[in-house]
């Protein structure tokens, strides 16, 4: 029997109880893996680790809020000390609620809390991932940090807040890889489209609104405007994901990779 990729290696998933990153967990713990599941939500996190037991995975929930600097680090402690050590961490979280507004009627509040979830949680999440993996052995150890297409080659207009936060997420992803490259850290972002999940279809909903037309109307427009002409499937970003934390990226950092059927080929 061929020896499955992540094999007895340990993956940390803040945001994993729905979505990408439920798919994500489920792939890595299909793959060897010993999965921590995490998010706010108890129920949806146990219903992943019941999938992942379902075929005899390994699987643990952490219940974290990543707007708490106290639960990012408890988090990672946590983690450490049920299983010993970190080898991998897919960080896939943001704030995307009350982001469409036009630039001059965000108030401060918005902006701050866009900017302490989507771009001061992802640096705490780093600097306590990072922390840990270079108290272990050298080896090839991976951070994937979710981004968006909004934050690569200029911001959007009407969700500004959420392009100025995934722009941060790309520069400190590429500031990471490039300082500990020689400590067997590679660090990346992943720099998604739109992926048919629950979340992107409320973001549609908001955003028909604004707009003034149905949500079926905006899914047609969004769908032309895709090379590919749909949403990518959960798992088909959980593949991207697995690949770019596994040893066959061992040459991969510093980058952001996206994902999104074309969508930015246009303007990148």
């Amino acid at each position: 029997m061929s020896r499955k990729r992540f094999q007895d290696k340990v993956i940390l998933i803040p945001g994993s109880t729905s979505g990408v990153g439920k798919a994500s967990a489920i792939a890595f713990a299909k793959e060897g893996g010993k999965v921590v599941v995490s998010g706010r939500r108890e129920d949806r996190g146990q219903q992943v680790i019941d999938k992942i037991k379902s075929f005899s995975g390994e699987a643990t929930f952490i219940k974290a809020d990543m707007a708490s600097r106290d639960d990012i680090k408890k988090l990672t402690d946590e983690t450490i000390r049920i299983y010993g050590r970190i080898d991998v961490a897919f960080n896939n979280f943001g704030k995307h609620d009350e982001a469409i507004a036009l630039i001059a009627d965000y108030d401060e509040e918005c902006f701050d809390a866009h900017m302490d979830i989507s771009m001061k949680s992802m640096w705490l999440c780093m600097k306590h991932q990072i922390k840990a993996m270079l108290k272990q052995e050298k080896g090839d150890y991976a951070i994937l940090n979710s981004s968006s297409i909004s934050g690569v080659g200029g911001g959007w207009p009407f969700i500004s807040v959420y392009s100025i936060a995934k722009s941060g997420v790309d520069s400190m992803s590429k500031s990471a890889a490039q300082e500990y490259a020689q400590k067997g850290i590679r660090v990346n972002s992943l720099g998604g489209g739109f992926f048919d999940t629950e979340m992107i279809h409320i973001y549609f909903e908001e955003l028909a609104q604004f707009y003034g037309i149905t949500k079926k109307q905006l899914d047609e427009q969004i769908n032309s405007s895709i090379p590919l002409g749909r949403l990518a499937t959960p798992q088909e970003v959980a593949n991207t994901v697995l690949f770019l934390c596994s040893s066959e990226a061992s040459y991969i950092t510093g980058a952001s990779i996206v994902i999104d059927g074309g969508m930015s080929s246009k303007y990148l």
